[in-house]
Formats: C-alpha cells, structure tokens, sequence
C-alpha cells in the first residue's frame, strides 16, 4: 500500500537521520543528503513499469485547514465519534492528495528502469498545490496539527522523486521550495502555540529534518536534531513516554 510505505519511509528517515547525528555527533556533509537511496532501491527491488499510466487532473489546494478537535475530555482519552467523522470529512481533500502522491512516487521508487511518468506525476500534483499556496492560509490548532502530517508525508513523496535527473528542475526548485515554507509555517505555529512537547515534537522534528534536507537548510537541519534529542530522551526506561502516560488507555500507541 502506497500510503502505508510512505508513512513508514517517513518514520524511518527521522530515526536514520536524527539517531546517526545524535550518536556520532559528525558535522553534515556541505549538502544534506535524503536519506532515501531511490536509485539502490530501485535495483534491490523495481521490475519493469508495463501498465497504461494515467495522471489524473490534480486535487484542487487546500489553502485552508480548519480541522475539528474530536477529544472530549483533558486528557484527551475519549473520542466524541460524531466530531471525529466531521473531522474526517473536513480533512478528506487533503488525505486523497496525500494517497494519490503517495502511490506514484512509491509507483516511481519500485520501477526499474526508473519509471518517469510516475515521478513526473507526482511533481505535477505538488506542483498544482504550490502554485495555489495550499496549506498557508488559515489554521487553527488542529488543523495545523493535520498540516504538519501532512508536509511530512508530502516532503516524503518529494524525496522519493526529487533526484529523477529528467524532471523539469526549476519546477523540482519552486516545489522544494514551497514545502520548505510550509513546513517552516508549521513549525513556527506549534512554537508560538505553547503546544505541550509530547509526540508532535517528534513529528516537528521528521518536518524540521525533512524540509532541511530539501532545502538544504542548515539551521533548520540543528533545530530538527535538538528537537529529536528531547524526543528520544523523554523515552523511559519501560519504552513509555512520559507525557503520554497521562493519556491513560491511548498511551498503548506511544510505547
């Protein structure tokens, strides 16, 4: 599943790249790396693309994210199931843009030869939505909660096709750069917030490391270790973290 691999690439580039500079303590190379090697995967594990392959019109941007928070009680253990469906509709927009680039660059990262209308694909869509601004106009909490997963996983897509050395490079730079904004947007929002560091500092970090990657982006590239480095250090002895003990039965999904 296109959507499954993406959000696990996700979470694999955060642990490979915060957890060899937090051990190592080694300066990063002048340009940051991705921590994907798209063209060694390729040839571990791509066949031959031999279907038709039909890009669709793009997913109209979300400009946008008003979320509905569907907790209803302090510590955020139970679910009203009404708000949360609302949510889910409020969202659906976005989570069917995530699942289409998703699947073609994942599409792209298991062909071989490197399958070019995939990735071409993919940077159509991101195109479509940078060039509409989505995901910089209104937030409120929630929402932009939903647009820090959401970044995360489309910078993941982005890495995956980046390096297609056949795309249109200055789309390839005004996307790059686009995600680089949002994600700094999203940054900013949850630090302004106040928002308790629990499990979304560890998502600010992925975006912090990710977009630094993309945009070769140094001092953000810092930002995302010092953040990794209080996530990881939150983490007990038991594997449980502290600030989601509070939570009670929903705890389980942070051990």
């Amino acid at each position: 599943n296109g959507m499954l691999a993406m959000w696990g690439f996700s979470i694999i580039s955060w642990l490979v790249v915060s957890l060899f500079y937090i051990i190592h303590g080694e300066a990063p190379p002048s340009k940051l790396l991705s921590p994907f090697n798209v063209a060694q995967r390729q040839q571990q594990i791509g066949k031959p693309w031999l279907e038709a392959y039909d890009c669709p019109t793009p997913i109209k941007p979300s400009v946008n994210i008003i979320a509905q928070s569907y907790y209803i009680d302090e510590a955020k253990t139970v679910i009203d199931q009404s708000l949360f469906q609302k949510n889910l509709n409020l969202m659906q927009p976005i989570q069917s843009f995530l699942r289409f680039v998703g699947n073609s660059s994942v599409d792209y990262l298991s062909s071989n030869p490197p399958f070019l209308p995939a990735a071409e694909c993919t940077l159509q869509w991101l195109n479509h939505w940078a060039k509409g601004k989505a995901m910089l106009g209104r937030v409120n909490k929630q929402g932009d909660d939903h647009r820090g997963w959401c970044i995360a996983a489309m910078m993941t897509s982005f890495l995956l096709i980046r390096d297609e050395p056949r795309l249109n490079q200055t789309t390839v730079k005004f996307v790059g750069e686009w995600l680089h904004t949002v994600a700094r947007t999203n940054i900013a929002y949850f630090i302004k917030s106040g928002h308790v560091w629990n499990n979304h500092l560890t998502w600010t970090s992925l975006i912090a490391l990710e977009a630094s990657v993309v945009a070769n982006d140094r001092m953000l590239f810092a930002d995302g270790l010092r953040y990794a480095r209080y996530t990881i250090s939150t983490i007990q002895a038991n594997g449980s973290v502290a600030y989601e003990i509070r939570r009670h039965v929903r705890a389980a999904h942070f051990f």
